[in-house]
């Protein structure tokens, strides 16, 4: 039986997280993907991970978390089932507390991933309004990420890998990434270059906000 993961993945709007989850469910059995309930209202791009209620019931939960007024939550009972059926469980989660519950709760099978998007802003808007969305809520979507960029610089301890994504590369790499990071988590490859590497993005994204914050942030 093979080792199996409850894998945590954290990144901004527009990261890759979506698309990461649809090419892993349509990869293979291994893979099982994590249906958060939300009261917040539907969105344009919600997909698989997301299930938009009109009455949450806290009592259906074991990790509720709030974020811009909205509540989510998440079922031990898909997380058990997960490994039960030896398949690593996907769960996109942007709050440090209930990361830490997880870790807590499950111990070492549940591994933090940052996805990283690493293209410009101009880049970042034009995706956003693509997608025909408000200038409005493409700079609150903007704001978010350098709230969500803050959160990992001062986490970046927490988690266990990144996850790169790179602007203009086939999609499909991204997935290849998550394969081998899986298989990395079971052999404990490098872990010593991996805390350099989480180190040496939370230095680089510490620069960018602050370039942020002054009104200096490069295009």
């Amino acid at each position: 039986m093979k080792q199996v993961y409850i894998i945590i993945i954290f990144g901004a709007s527009g990261s890759g997280k979506t698309t990461l989850m649809n090419q892993l469910i349509n990869s293979g059995e291994q893979y099982s993907i994590h249906i958060k309930h939300t009261d917040r209202p539907p969105r344009q791009y919600d997909d698989i991970e997301i299930k938009c209620v009109k009455t949450f019931n806290p009592q259906d939960f074991d990790y509720i978390y709030q974020t811009y007024g909205f509540r989510y939550g998440i079922q031990k009972k898909q997380i058990d089932k997960a490994i039960s059926e030896n398949r690593h469980h996907f769960i996109i989660c942007n709050d440090i507390p209930t990361i830490k519950e997880l870790k807590r709760d499950y111990g070492s099978l549940v591994k933090a991933v940052f996805t990283y998007f690493d293209a410009p802003n101009d880049v970042l808007r034009q995706i956003q309004h693509d997608r025909q969305i408000s200038d409005d809520e493409i700079n609150l979507r903007l704001a978010k990420t350098n709230v969500l960029y803050r959160q990992f610089v001062d986490e970046w301890r927490l988690f266990d890998e990144i996850l790169e994504n790179h602007y203009g590369e086939d999609v499909a790499l991204l997935t290849k990434r998550m394969e081998n990071m899986l298989a990395e988590f079971t052999e404990s490859v490098d872990p010593e270059g991996i805390f350099e590497h989480l180190k040496s993005v939370a230095s680089k994204l510490t620069s960018k906000l602050d370039d942020n914050e002054t009104g200096n942030m490069p295009g």
